[in-house]
């Protein structure tokens, strides 16, 4: 009877093994498929924005040329939040780890619209970013704002740093929230403009291309880094258990 009862652990043990492995292979290749479909979509969202920028520059007044590129701005932050966090959800929910869509907040439609209203509050925030232009020119007037000799606070690439040490030790949705938003934003003036890191100065500006590559590497990363509830990490580690 002993010999029986540990032989058939054995093929519990074994077949479990084989659950988990085909669980691992499974998401590991829905995840690279998933990024590669990912970075597409972030790659033509920033490229033709940008494109609609430089026709607006070149066919209208700079103050729709402004408006366009902030809005830009906008709808990248908020494409870029969405694709990560269904992604993310997605990858888990393909490796077995089936779960709010949220990590801890209710499921069903209410779920999908808080997504959507945190990708909507990345895009303002993202928006609002361009208001220290008005403050580096001292003045209200949108031409003294698009001609202000030095670029506003709020373009200064340490924060993003300061962002992200800060929910390292307190981490906050609102923290990731405000790291997108200004990460991307900084991350597309850069290409004309280098990034700003004082006191110590300006980057070059930086290649298409690496930008292009930031943006996907920010999209797919930052939703690995929202906080869990106690609840929804003590559900998947008992799913990982029955794998």
């Amino acid at each position: 009877i002993n010999a029986e009862y540990g032989e058939s652990q054995t093929f519990q043990h074994y077949f479990k093994q084989i659950n988990l492995s085909y669980a691992v292979r499974r998401m590991i290749g829905y995840h690279v498929f998933s990024c590669f479909l990912v970075s597409l979509l972030i790659y033509t969202t920033c490229y033709y924005g940008d494109k609609l920028v430089v026709i607006n520059s070149q066919t209208g007044s700079r103050l729709v040329s402004a408006v366009t590129d902030n809005l830009v701005h906008g709808t990248v932050a908020v494409v870029s939040w969405i694709l990560g966090r269904y992604n993310h959800h997605l990858t888990k929910e393909v490796a077995g780890l089936q779960g709010n869509l949220t990590r801890g907040y209710r499921s069903g439609s209410a779920t999908h619209t808080l997504i959507i209203l945190e990708s909507i509050c990345c895009g303002v925030v993202a928006c609002l970013i361009d208001l220290d232009h008005f403050v580096a020119a001292w003045s209200f007037e949108i031409e003294d704002a698009l001609a202000a000799p030095v670029r506003g606070m709020l373009h200064n690439s340490a924060i993003v740093i300061l962002l992200a040490v800060y929910h390292y030790y307190t981490p906050y949705l609102s923290l990731v929230i405000l790291t997108v938003a200004f990460s991307t934003h900084q991350l597309r003036d850069a290409v004309r403009r280098g990034l700003m890191f004082l006191p110590l100065g300006h980057t070059p500006p930086i290649p298409y291309f690496v930008y292009l590559t930031a943006m996907s590497l920010i999209t797919i990363i930052f939703p690995r880094y929202i906080p869990s509830s106690q609840r929804t990490v003590q559900r998947d580690s008992l799913l990982l258990k029955e794998l």
